[in-house]
This record gives structure tokens, C-alpha cells and sequence, in this order.
């Protein structure tokens, strides 16, 4: 999923279970962020303080869903 979204072959991406652990999405943040995009959980928390749930998106996008 980073990797479709960082080579511009997505859009957006989510992941809401089950939960990923720590090790799984600890690298994200900084991944996603270098590309211009965002991740966080679903509830709009810190992907690495949150549920271990996932939203990424895109540059692009991230206003749209970050304005709900």
C-alpha cells in the first residue's frame, strides 16, 4: 500500500483490521511524509498512538480528508 501511494500509483489507502503492530507501521510516518503525504489511524491519531489502524493519502487528498 506505501509503496503504491508513494509512486503515485494511489491515491489513498486503508487498513482497519486487524490491528497491525507496532513494527508494522512504524516506519510510515516517515516513508509517506518524505513523499508528501500523511498517514495517521482512522480517528485521525498518530499512526504509532492511535489503534494500530491506517489511513495514508497523498498530498493531493490529504486536505479533503483531513477537513471532515
Amino acid at each position: 500500500m506505501v509503496v503504491a501511494l508513494v509512486t503515485g500509483r494511489a491515491d489513498a489507502g486503508v487498513i482497519a483490521a486487524p490491528p497491525m503492530g507496532y513494527e508494522d507501521v512504524a516506519p510510515m510516518p516517515v516513508i509517506v511524509t518524505e513523499a508528501g503525504g500523511r498517514v495517521t489511524d482512522l480517528s485521525r491519531v498518530s499512526v504509532l498512538e492511535g489503534d494500530m489502524s491506517v489511513l495514508v493519502t497523498n498530498g493531493r487528498l490529504r486536505e479533503g480528508f483531513w477537513s471532515w
